[in-house]
């Protein structure tokens, strides 16, 4: 199930508001959610779901004006009367989770994932919505359900009169073109073919940049040049704005218009080309527009002939009252994803909240709470529960006092002088890599025998045993004493000239390539710096407090650790190639992060999340990170602890919410809550509150039993006592459930009690006010509270649409009468009197799937998982729920199902990618279902017209023809194929029932619908998945544009990147090497350009496809699981659009793809994030990422968004004079132009291993 935040607080669990915290409000009145505030705060769906009521009213309540305070002796001033405007607005969502319980196994068994479904619903309420009215005057966006995108005319330009301008000179180099770009302008950056800018420079050695810039009467310069001066222009990454206004020019439009033409009101210009065209109307300003045809940036506008360009328009939702029922409750079902916006935070005013907006989000279930929690549920058959998430076991329990190692020692046997390489240096530990073997050359008379035959004393060589060695102390001085006689292998390591008296001999250490840390002084000498003492606080395992005060005002909370530690100067640097001064047998895998960090035990008991802490090096440990909440601020624990052997057996799922602290309380009835200290009440007599207490004493006082209002106050202000009560599900009446009545006695009881507190000369008047606000309390609650209505209404589905009757045959035969081809049923063949077709067998070229051979006959087998139907709408039958803390709520869901959220257009995306076959290798819109291969149409759309149509003839003078038909080009041995047919030489031979995709997915027919839902079969199952891949449509929804289109589709379609098939694609004809890369990563970008102007216009609802929506449950289509997005710790560049920007560009290793374009393909991500393109080779972008501000680091434990940049090198005869650049993407992933399968980008790489540097944005 997709989640989301309600807002853009997030995971804030909003015990800092002003009102609304959740179980107590700031009156101790009960209060079962929390209090999204701010003015205009947009508010969106917190999961998938559906809207089951609502209400929207056009304007504010407001209360009935009371008296704000008596009249006092002597006081001339009028008595203020107030009213305060409150929305009582809301929207109720019922969400469906769907969970796959399963018996647990015994520890012998193997789980098999598959097992029963249960149906969990649970509600969430948006209480306190802005009013429609308030919406539209504030000018903000409606929520989509609740309007229709509208395109209104923004800006206010006329045809155009002689004026004078001032900005920056602009020239060409060729030719005498000249003009002044205004001041505030933006103008694009032009880049040449190896993606860097153009610069020219004057005599006065000033340079230039080359742009492209649309004047306002619509023409198009791309060959000026301007100043790149800082004082001229604003680098803004893709393009510059004009900051200077030293020249100037007199400019005219040059429509030719009269200037009573030219007086039309202002407002958008429409021009009667797209690229110079003079102005030909203007569409007023303010008025709404319905566009017609989208050519690049410019837009054709129904009734106005010509062209306008976008910027001229706004697109914005728009209330469309055909939606909705406004001004009363009504019952509805309404689909909604998670994320969605649905209205804005509203007033709720008050005495002392003058002003204040807010929404109040609750969430609630009704049943089978205690199930969910703690992850049980009964079963017809079964004596023992189910659970659900049996193979999502992630978490583990962690005790207090467990060992936090900071360094992790390993035995090795590393010699004296074995030769390393320095790969990282932090504090006095330098990280090694021995090196993969040593070579020395060794005169070959008496040291080693090289007879060319076995005879004699001494064995004749080969690689296994290598030479025999007569000197042993000779040849070992040469290897710096790293041999061990009678053991050692050496080997020749290249071959001899003839004559030569030496050899080249290798040898290969037995810790060749493994690198570990060590103290830098077994490398160099060391020289101490400083030694000092440093004091650290932990939390204390073990305290006791008088009371809340004393525990929020004392710093015993903690305890002082001691601890002394040791600076060295150290003399190396990364990339130096030495050996070790001395043998060791103890080395390290891993190290403190600081020098001052030390072993430490684990203060409090904590969850780990094991997905977090993967290190395929380092086995037997695990790196942890314990964060303990303590008073205000949470306080952190990191280190290393041995992997605990009960971990399979201990290990739990995020299901079991238990376990994670969450349980179940009864709250009571009672709407305001008697607390020692409040309202006159001399103890606490409320069972929940006590509970409550219970829950939340920090103090751990035993002897106390009683608290008082401040105690409870001061224990909503600590984060542990935060923490406890938002894992409290409280069952309780819902606040929107109480009669007017319930609430005005309750509240009676306070204003008596601050009556007694007054002057009795006022007791009367204050008893008439009294009167007065209980009964605007009364009317206001009679308007808020609207449970017992809503249960009346009662929800009528709306009547089903009409099935279109098929169109009976009779109609056929008269249209084929009129010479009008259109069959439904019948099946066009070579006997059809009417059509005379003659039959053909000619010899076709499949330049699609690949048909499969032969095979038997076997049972089909159901792939799509069957899912257990969700209830219409299911309106919850009493007013006593169990209500959840909203966003402790949704923090917990995204531990089970990830933390991205919201929709993931997974559906207008695959809309996309169809579009783009279409527009790649058919014919895009209608025209493209009746086509056949080489542009003729067919009109029987029964079944598929198997019409082969001459391609080429080859040289030997054979005919090639393809059968390629519909909007996009299936072959006819793919469509017997889909049947379950076997195919061979063109040719039916059998069936093979597993491959009946067109029954398995109901495709009925060769209709537009069945050939779009053909498609999606084709994207599902036309590629056999080696090891590792995931397939097309999950590469597409997870982002990987460009390796879901070379990967797999280009297989199938001809005409993709990288180009599969001689004669057809970006590299047909082509043969030089560069020109065959270059025209792969032109095609790349041609495509993804489409792809993502298609998707904008599935996602407007802007569509040529037929196929209906909801199509992904038909297919199997599971919605990928959300991304993690990535933090943003320091503002210039947003990481997450990075990490996107690359992996949709880059292509998998496969060698068709890869095209040397590392440092291009990294600087297109970088403009994505934020920054400007820097158009270097990838060795020299050191200094680009400094100035743009990235740290060089040292480390090899990579964050996702480090950049590694390698230096130009040579191995063996090959050269990378441009070096290497890689970003990593977490998982161990590391990306460039393509996928890389590790760290180091091809075997060269490896080999060689060349120096590099690491940039970390911090």
């Amino acid at each position: 199930m997709n989640t989301s935040y309600p807002d853009d607080k997030k995971e804030q669990l909003r015990f800092e508001n002003t009102y609304g915290k959740y179980l107590m409000s700031a009156y101790n009145t009960w209060h079962g959610g929390v209090h999204l505030e701010g003015k205009n705060n947009k508010i969106h769906a917190i999961a998938d779901g559906k809207i089951i009521a609502y209400r929207l009213n056009e304007e504010y309540e407001e209360l009935t004006k009371t008296k704000s305070r008596t009249a006092e002796e002597g006081d001339n001033e009028a008595i203020t009367v107030k009213g305060y405007k409150y929305s009582n607005s809301f929207i109720l969502i019922q969400h469906d989770l769907e969970l796959t319980i399963e018996h647990p196994k015994e520890e012998t068994e193997e789980q098999t994932g598959n097992g029963e479904k249960k149906l969990v619903t649970f509600y969430s309420l948006y209480n306190h919505l802005k009013p429609i009215n308030d919406i539209d005057n504030d000018k903000l966006d409606f929520p989509e359900f609740l309007g229709k995108k509208q395109t209104t005319v923004k800006l206010k330009e006329g045809f155009g009169k002689p004026i004078t301008r001032k900005g920056l000179n602009a020239t060409t180099i060729v030719g005498n073109t000249k003009i002044v770009i205004p001041k505030g302008k933006i103008v694009t950056k032009y880049f040449n073919e190896d993606g860097k800018e153009e610069k020219a420079y004057n005599h006065k050695k000033e340079e230039f940049v080359r742009i492209i810039f649309l004047d306002d009467d619509a023409t198009e310069y791309n060959d000026l040049f301007i100043s790149t001066a800082s004082t001229d222009i604003k680098d803004l990454g893709s393009s510059y704005q004009i900051i200077s206004q030293v020249n100037e020019e007199k400019w005219e439009d040059k429509s030719g218009l009269t200037e009573d033409q030219k007086k039309a009101k202002p407002g958008a210009r429409v021009r009667n080309a797209t690229s110079g065209g003079t102005i030909t109307a203007i569409i007023p300003f303010g008025e709404t527009v319905s566009i017609e045809e989208t050519i690049i940036d410019w837009r054709v506008i129904k009734n106005y002939s010509g062209y306008s360009h976008k910027s001229n328009f706004e697109t914005k939702n728009c209330l469309d009252e055909s939606k909705f029922t406004k001004n009363e409750i009504v019952a509805c079902n309404i689909p909604i994803k998670a994320n969605t916006h649905i209205g804005y935070a509203g007033l709720l005013e008050s005495d002392s909240s003058v002003g204040y907006n807010a929404c109040q989000l609750d969430v609630f279930m009704t049943e089978g709470v205690e199930d969910f929690i703690k992850n049980k549920f009964e079963v017809d058959g079964s004596d023992k529960p189910f659970e659900a998430g049996i193979n999502d076991k992630h978490f583990y329990k962690l005790p207090a006092g467990t060992k936090l190692l900071k360094s992790i020692k390993t035995t090795v046997d590393l010699q004296q002088n074995l030769p390393v390489k320095i790969l990282e240096i932090r504090g006095s530990f330098a990280k090694i890599k021995v090196v993969d073997k040593i070579v020395r050359t060794v005169v070959v008379e008496g040291n080693i025998y090289t007879s060319d035959n076995d005879k004699g004393k001494y064995k004749g060589y080969n690689s296994t045993r290598g030479y025999h060695i007569l000197n042993f102390f000779c040849v070992n001085q040469k290897f710096d004493g790293l041999l061990v006689e009678n053991e050692s292998v050496l080997v020749c390591d290249s071959k001899p000239k003839t004559g030569d008296l030496t050899r080249e001999l290798k040898f290969v250490p037995k810790e060749a390539g493994k690198e570990y840390w060590i103290h830098a002084s077994n490398i160099i000498e060391v020289v101490r710096k400083e030694d000092k003492e440093l004091t650290f606080k932990v939390p204390a395992s073990v305290w006791k407090f008088k009371d809340m005060v004393h525990y929020t005002s004392t710093d015993k909370k903690y305890k002082k650790i001691k601890t002394k530690i040791s600076k060295y100067a150290i003399d190396i640097k990364i990339g130096d190639k030495t050996t070790l001064k001395k043998q060791i047998s103890e080395a390290f895998v891993a190290i403190p992060e600081n020098e001052n960090d030390i072993d430490e035990e684990l203060c409090h008991e904590v969850i780990i999340d094991l997905r977090k802490y993967k290190n395929p090096d380092i086995k037997d440990y695990i790196q942890v990170e314990c964060i303990h909440l303590v008073g205000e601020k949470p306080f952190t624990q990191k280190g290393w602890i041995k992997k605990p052997t009960d971990l399979a057996k201990n290990a739990f799922s995020a299901y079991s919410w238990d376990k994670f602290g969450f349980k179940t309380f009864d709250a009571g009835n009672e709407y305001i809550y008697d607390i020692k200290g409040l309202h006159n009440f001399i103890r606490t007599d409320s069972l929940f509150i006590s509970e409550l207490w219970s829950k939340l004493d920090v103090t751990k006082n035993k002897n106390k039993d009683l608290i008082d209002i401040n105690e409870l106050r001061l224990a909503y202000s600590t984060l542990e006592t935060q923490e406890a009560i938002s894992k409290m599900v409280c069952k309780h009446t819902l606040e929107w459930a109480y009669t007017p009545k319930q609430i005005s006695e309750e509240v009676s009881k306070i204003y008596d009690y601050y009556i007694s507190l007054e002057d009795p000369s006022v007791e009367g008047e204050l008893k008439e006010l009294k009167k007065q606000k209980l009964q605007g309390l009364e009317e206001q609650v009679e308007k808020m509270m609207f449970w017992e209505e809503l249960k009346t209404k009662v929800y009528t589905p709306p009547e089903p649409e009409p099935e279109t009757k098929e169109r009976p045959e009779q109609v056929a035969l008269e249209l084929k009468a009129l010479g009008i081809i259109d069959y439904p049923y019948k099946l066009t063949t070579a006997n059809d009197p009417i059509l005379n077709v003659a039959p053909v067998d000619p010899v076709e070229n499949d330049i699609h799937a690949p048909t499969p051979d032969p095979v038997e006959t076997v049972e089909p087998i159901e792939i799509v998982e069957e899912q257990v139907k969700a209830p219409e709408r299911l309106m919850p039958d009493t007013n006593h729920v169990y209500h959840f803390h909203p966003i402790a709520f949704i923090n917990h869901m995204k531990l089970i199902y990830g933390s991205g959220g919201g929709d993931n257009n997974s559906e207008e995306k695959i809309r996309a990618f169809l579009r783009v076959i279409k527009e790649f290798e058919g014919i895009p819109g209608e025209n493209g279902y009746t086509t056949l291969f080489g542009g003729k149409q067919f009109s029987d759309m029964s079944k598929h017209p198997e019409d082969p149509q001459k391609w080429y003839t080859k040289d030997d003078g054979t005919i090639k023809y393809s059968s390629a038909a519909g909007a996009y080009q299936i072959m006819k041995e793919t469509w017997w194929d889909y049947n379950g047919h076997v195919v061979k030489d063109h040719k039916k031979v059998g069936r093979n029932e597993n491959r009946n995709f067109v029954k398995k997915y109901g495709i009925k027919d060769f209709s537009p619908k069945s050939q779009d839902e053909f498609c999606i079969a084709l994207l599902l199952h036309g590629r056999v998945l080696k090891a590792g891949q995931k397939g097309l449509v999950n590469d597409l929804l997870n982002g990987y544009v460009t390796r879901a289109i070379e990967t797999y589709a280009s297989h199938t379609w001809a005409s993709f990147s990288p180009g599969r098939y001689d004669k057809q694609g970006p590299t047909k004809g082509l043969t030089d090497k560069n020109e065959i890369r270059e025209a792969i990563h032109d095609a790349r970008m041609t495509q993804l350009k489409v792809y993502d102007k298609f998707l904008a216009e599935e996602l407007a609802g802007q569509s040529d496809l037929h196929l209906e929506s909801g199509f992904l449950k038909k297919f199997g289509i599971k919605e990928p699981e959300p991304q993690e997005q990535i933090e943003t710790k320091k503002p210039g560049l947003d990481l997450n659009k990075v990490i996107r920007g690359l992996k949709r560009r880059a292509s998998d290793s496969d060698r068709k793809s890869l095209i040397g374009r590392c440092a291009r393909y990294v600087g297109f991500a970088l403009v994505d994030g934020g920054l400007p393109y820097a158009g270097l080779n990838a060795h020299k972008y050191n200094s680009y990422l400094v100035k743009q501000g990235f740290k060089e680091i040292s480390t090899t434990d990579y964050q996702i968004g480090d950049i590694v940049v390698v230096e130009a090198f040579k191995w063996g005869k090959t050269s990378h004079p441009y070096g290497h650049i890689q970003m990593y993407a977490g998982d161990n992933q590391w990306i460039s132009d393509f996928f890389q399968t590790d760290f180091w980008a091809g075997g060269d790489y490896r080999k060689a291993t060349p120096n590099y540097k690491i940039y970390r944005w911090e």
